[in-house]
């Protein structure tokens, strides 16, 4: 693997950064809630087709542990509320949009890999 691809590939994984907080469990939530967030950020959004939470050879039933994230919005006189699952994927679904525009697709297509990530970068910066 070339080293400019490397370096992309570096640069895109230390965009993110998971904290995680001890907070006592929130009331605004239901378990299938959480496992339609989960669906949707690591199979749809993140397209991790391979990660399961399941135990070896549990298919049907309840993940080992679910992934509640807190989201919250601001109010008035320096509040704050935690948002729950059904607002939070209702604006990820409304927010929805392509990276790359259809027309420009057969041309993102020939582009070699290390240009398309950088592309997909830059794209993402600038519509976030």
């Amino acid at each position: 693997m070339n080293s400019s691809l490397i370096k992309v590939r570096t640069e895109l994984t230390n965009c993110f950064r998971i904290v995680y907080i001890k907070e006592k469990v929130p009331d605004n939530f239901t378990i299938e809630e959480l496992e339609l967030f989960s669906q949707y950020l690591f199979h749809e959004l993140l397209e991790l087709v391979d990660f399961n939470l399941h135990a070896t050879g549990d298919v049907n039933g309840c993940p080992q542990f679910h992934i509640l994230p807190r989201f919250v919005r601001d109010l008035p006189d320096h509040g704050k509320e935690m948002l729950s699952m059904n607002q939070v994927l209702m604006y990820l679904l409304e927010q929805n949009q392509l990276v790359i525009d259809e027309t420009d697709l057969g041309y993102q297509l020939k582009l070699p890999q290390v240009l398309l990530i950088k592309f997909e970068i830059q794209e993402y910066f600038v519509n976030v």
